[in-house]
C-alpha cells in the first residue's frame, strides 16, 4: 500500500452501504442474532433452538396464531439473511414485553449467547427457553490433539442472563 493511503472506515471511497465482512462469518453469534431478530419481529415466544446438519431449527409459539410453529434457518440461506437483515436496519422492530430470561428481546440474548458458544468452540447446540431460565447444551471442543468434543449443559437464570447481556453490551461499546 502506498504511504499516506487511507484504508478501512476512514476511506472516503468506501461504500457506506458495505456490510462488514465479519457479519458473514457463520458463527453462532451471527447465526443466532439473525434467528433472534426474526423471533422478535414476528413476536414469537417459548422457543426451542436446535443446531442440526444444514442449519438451525426453531420451535416457537406464535401468540397471534395460538400455535407452535417450526421455523427453518438453512445454512445455504445465511448470506442472503444477513443482507436482508442489514437492509432492514433502522426499521421499527415490534416492541417486546420482556420476560425474566429475554429482557431486551431474542436478538440481544441470542447474539450474546452465540458469542459465549463461539468461545467454547461449541457445536450441535440446543437452547430451550423455560419460564424463568434457559437450558443450553451441546458439544464443546476438548483436547486439540485428538479433536474430541465433550458434552456440556448449563442453566441460565435471570441473573446469569443479565450478566451475559451486560458483558455483551460492554464489548460493543
Amino acid at each position: 500500500m502506498p504511504p499516506g493511503s487511507i484504508i478501512g472506515a476512514l476511506n472516503p471511497l468506501r461504500n457506506r452501504n458495505a456490510i462488514p465482512e465479519q457479519l458473514f462469518l457463520p458463527t453462532y453469534q451471527n447465526r443466532l442474532r439473525l434467528v433472534g431478530r426474526h423471533l422478535d419481529i414476528n413476536d414469537y415466544r417459548s422457543v426451542c433452538i436446535l443446531d442440526v446438519e444444514g442449519g438451525i431449527l426453531v420451535r416457537a409459539f406464535s401468540p397471534r396464531a395460538h400455535t407452535s410453529e417450526l421455523l427453518e434457518f438453512p445454512d445455504d440461506a445465511f448470506v442472503e439473511m444477513v443482507r436482508s437483515s442489514i437492509q432492514a436496519r433502522g426499521s421499527r422492530k415490534r416492541a417486546r414485553k420482556g420476560s425474566p430470561v429475554v429482557p431486551t428481546g431474542y436478538e440481544d440474548l441470542l447474539r450474546a449467547l452465540g458469542w459465549e458458544l463461539d468461545q467454547r468452540l461449541a457445536k450441535a447446540i440446543t437452547i430451550q427457553e423455560n419460564s424463568n431460565s434457559l437450558f443450553v447444551a451441546g458439544l464443546a471442543a476438548g483436547d486439540n490433539a485428538t479433536g474430541a468434543f465433550s458434552p456440556f449443559d448449563y442453566l441460565l437464570g435471570e441473573a446469569e442472563v443479565q450478566a451475559m447481556l451486560d458483558a455483551a453490551f460492554a464489548r460493543r461499546a
